[in-house]
């Protein structure tokens, strides 16, 4: 009976052998929302075609550290510990001067025992005035903690993406992630929309989910709300469920945005969804604190 409980308790460990997305400072903010956003670092992560709409240079550096909060004491029981060093780092250059937009970017997390090292290919162009189409190679080294099945996978996971700016208060966008399934947990399709209610107010809303799979276990949505109540300050809040990783949370943050340099800074907390053996316990959320600096040539 015991061996079959260990054998049972390691599938179950193996199925939420998944480490959290890697996300910028300002989708931390939106809780992960911004899919049909027009933005630049976020096109190695998410959305590659929106950088067909930039023709300048941009550099970024990207900081986000993770605490567990309130510890449940079965944690303890069952001898599985949560890492007190939880961190993430993303250095990203692009350079938007010719008519095919392309960038680097190199990203580097650390949580509960996982490890990942990432270095990522984006290209993107415009298929008009009003349309782009990109896509995002990602060149991946994962490492998982001593009880898993396997501990190191390379992997050449690719993201597709679709931009449409239908007028310039309404855009739509589209995006498949990793169709080749090479990379486990991370295949999704997602469809959003960002709709400016006013010219200070703006609202975002991301859906989607494994195709594949029972889109009940897969599916994901995400919303924010953008103020902005001076030209370069911008206020945002912002909340996601995700059921592959069995996580919700809320989020907010501020950005300022000069002419050459910007800011950005963030704060989420999620939590699980259901009780069951995963990333978290009852009751028990992860707290991030993230930071950005941007700089625009």
């Amino acid at each position: 009976m015991r061996l079959i409980l260990v054998f049972c308790l390691l599938l179950s460990l193996d199925a939420a052998a998944q480490i959290r997305p890697f996300q910028t400072t300002r989708l931390v903010s939106t809780g992960g929302a911004g899919v049909a956003s027009l933005l630049v670092s976020e096109t190695a992560i998410l959305n590659p075609a929106s950088l067909a709409f930039f023709s300048d240079t941009f550099v970024s550096y990207q900081n986000t550290n993770s605490d567990l909060k309130s510890k449940n004491d079965q944690r303890d029981t069952d001898g599985r510990t949560f890492s007190k060093s939880n961190s993430q780092e993303g250095y990203f250059l692009f350079d938007n001067a010719s008519t095919i937009k392309g960038g680097f970017s190199y990203q580097y997390q650390k949580e509960n025992g996982f490890q990942r090292k990432r270095g990522t290919a984006t290209l993107a162009s415009n298929l008009g005035e009003s349309m782009a189409f990109g896509v995002i190679y990602k060149y991946t080294e994962d490492t998982r903690p001593e009880e898993y099945n396997y501990r190191h996978r390379i992997s050449h996971p690719v993201t597709l993406g679709l931009t449409w700016v239908y007028t310039p208060s309404l855009i739509f966008g589209a995006t498949w992630d990793d169709p080749g399934r090479a990379t486990p947990g991370e295949s999704r399709a997602t469809v959003g929309a960002q709709y400016n209610l006013t010219e200070r107010l703006m609202i975002i809303f991301d859906a989607g989910g494994d195709p594949t799979i029972d889109f009940s276990d897969s599916r994901i949505w995400r919303g924010a709300a953008q103020y902005n109540p001076f030209a370069d300050l911008f206020i945002r809040v912002g909340r996601y469920q995700d059921r592959a990783l069995n996580l919700e949370g809320e989020s907010w943050g501020v950005s300022w945005t000069g002419p050459k340099l910007g800011f950005d800074f963030a704060m989420r907390n999620s939590r699980q969804i259901e009780d069951k053996i995963g990333f978290l316990y009852r009751r028990e959320k992860i707290s991030d604190v993230s930071f950005a600096l941007n700089l625009r040539f």
